[in-house]
Order: structure tokens, then sequence, then C-alpha cells
């Protein structure tokens, strides 16, 4: 018997394998990052119509959420950037709110915003499956 004959669908069953647990996988992972991206978006949303005065416990909160990112790990198919950008951008609001906090006239605010945007950009950009998702 011709060995090639034997190889191949050996090597099809295994690329098959590979491509159904990454995508068996890939919903759990994005759905654990959404999961915390739409609760710190609405976290902020609340921390945005909070006097200043009384922002402490929102901003514990913000970061709090934040910093369940670093408990997500990416996928070896995800780029290390692509995590990274979002967790920049909820750094970046975090900062803003701090910044606001301490100084009413806060002169960032416009520019971090920007930032936090784009930021969110990149990191769909850098993902595998965006927006495959919905």
């Amino acid at each position: 018997m011709n060995k090639r004959k034997i190889w191949i669908p050996v090597l099809l069953a295994i690329a098959c394998m590979i491509g159904v647990g990454k995508f068996a996988i890939e919903p759990s992972y994005y759905n654990r990052i959404e999961e915390v991206r739409s609760e710190y978006m609405d976290e902020f949303e609340i921390a945005m119509s909070t006097p200043r005065i009384s922002l402490g416990p929102a901003v514990r909160e913000l970061n709090d959420i934040s910093n369940r990112l670093d408990d997500i790990n990416p996928p070896f198919w995800v780029s290390g950037d692509a995590q990274n950008y979002l967790t920049w951008s909820l750094d970046t609001l975090n900062d803003m709110t701090i910044g606001y906090m301490g100084d009413p006239d806060y002169p960032d605010i416009e520019e971090d915003l920007v930032n936090a945007a784009e930021n969110i950009e990149r990191y769909w950009e850098a993902t595998p499956l965006q927006g495959e998702l919905e």
C-alpha cells in the first residue's frame, strides 16, 4: 500500500480536529472578553453620570472590572497585542475618570476618549473571527 494514501486521511483528520477545536474554543474566549467589556462600559456609563465628588467607588469598580482581563488568557491564535489593545483602552478610560475626579477641568478627556476608541478598534482588527459572535 502506498504510504502517501495513509498519511493524507490522517493529515486531513488532524486539520479538521484543529479547526473544530479552534472554533469551539474561540466563542468561549470572546464571550468572556465581551462580558468584561460590556460590564465595564455599563459601569463607565454609570460613573459618567455620577457626581465628581462621589466617583471613588465607581473608579474602584472600573479598576476591578478591567483587572479581570488579566485572568483571561487568549488562545494561541489570538495576537498577543489584541488583548493588550482592549486593556489599554480600559486603562485609558480609568485614567481619564481618575483625572476628572481630581480636576473638573481635566484637559485630556477628548483625547482619552479618542485613544480608547482607537484601541478598541485595533483590538477588533487584531482578533480573528471579528464580528462573528453577534
